[in-house]
C-alpha cells in the first residue's frame, strides 16, 4: 500500500512540473474515442501519461494507445519534444519521424 501510495503521489507531483507538451481533448473527443475503441482518456494528457494516437497499420488507421514521450536512455525521465531542423540527424527520433508517425486527435494542445 504505501508503494502504490508513494508512486502516486510521485506522479501527481512530477506533473506539476510538465507545463509544456501537454494535450486536452474535449468531451466530444473523449466520446468519439470512447465510442470508436472504448478506450477511457484523461481529459489533460501530460508527458508519460498514457494516451490514444491514431497510427496506420495494415488494416488502415486505427486508435491505439501510447505512451507520451520518448524514454532518455539513462532511465531518467522522457524526452518530449525535438528541433525541426536536427530530427532527422539524432538516433533517437530518426526512426519514427521517418515512419512511425502518428495523429493526436486533442482539442487544443499547451507549448
Amino acid at each position: 500500500m504505501l508503494v502504490s501510495t508513494l508512486a502516486a503521489f510521485l506522479t501527481v507531483w512530477s506533473k506539476k512540473f510538465f507545463m509544456c507538451s501537454r494535450y486536452y481533448f474535449d468531451n466530444d473527443t473523449m466520446n468519439d474515442i470512447a465510442s470508436l475503441c472504448g478506450m477511457r482518456v484523461n481529459r489533460d494528457v501530460y508527458p508519460i501519461d498514457n494516451s490514444v494516437v491514431m497510427i496506420r497499420s495494415t488494416d488502415g488507421i486505427k486508435l491505439t494507445g501510447i505512451k507520451w514521450g520518448y524514454p532518455e536512455i539513462n532511465g531518467s525521465g522522457v524526452i518530449i519534444n525535438a528541433k525541426a531542423e536536427s530530427v532527422l540527424e539524432k538516433k533517437l527520433f530518426r526512426d519514427g519521424i521517418k515512419g512511425r508517425r502518428a495523429v493526436i486527435p486533442a482539442r487544443y494542445f499547451y507549448e
